[in-house]
């Protein structure tokens, strides 16, 4: 997706294909989305794009080696500190990815009732993280459930800034 206004995109089902939704310089709303068995990365934010994504799915990323690493992400958002992408999840979720669930870096990143599960590790028993945040982003989690991933549910690193609260229920 890429656009100079704003894109809406509703009731999508994507099976398979590598970075099977791709927002580039634009705002996007993805609304009813489900994303099954890509390669690599299941939505790709780059540069100074928003994604609201609501009720979006994705689920098993399928692996892929790049170097010394696996990318079977979930999400991935990539900005700058001077530059930052944004996603805004509401509801949906990520399960059985590979490696991290959601994995962003200079991006600010909101996640309001949202379910992260089952992330494993790489063929190199790497990671397993629910939730990566890093280099100069914002991360805000809203309740939800970060549940039954190899390694930490949520892993902040490199000038982040991190606030969790419960809004109108549990969260875990």
């Amino acid at each position: 997706i890429t656009s100079v206004g704003g894109v809406e995109v509703t009731g999508l089902r994507v099976e398979g294909g590598s970075q099977a939704i791709y927002v580039s310089a634009a705002e996007a709303t993805l609304s009813d989305v489900y994303v099954s068995r890509p390669s690599s990365i299941g939505i790709l934010v780059v540069g100074q794009s928003a994604a609201t994504l609501v009720d979006t799915w994705v689920e098993e990323p399928q692996s892929v080696t790049v170097g010394d690493y696996d990318l079977g992400y979930g999400i991935s958002a990539v900005g700058t500190a001077a530059n930052p992408a944004g996603v805004s999840m509401e509801g949906g979720g990520i399960i059985a990815a590979t490696t991290v669930g959601i994995l962003v870096e200079g991006t600010n990143l909101v996640l309001d009732q949202v379910s992260v599960s089952a992330t494993v590790v790489d063929s190199h028993s790497y990671f397993g993280r629910g939730v990566q945040v890093q280099g100069y982003s914002t991360l805000d989690i809203r309740g939800g459930s970060y549940a039954e991933n190899a390694d930490a549910a949520v892993f902040a690193i490199d000038s982040v800034s991190v606030l969790v609260s419960v809004h109108g229920g549990a969260g875990s």
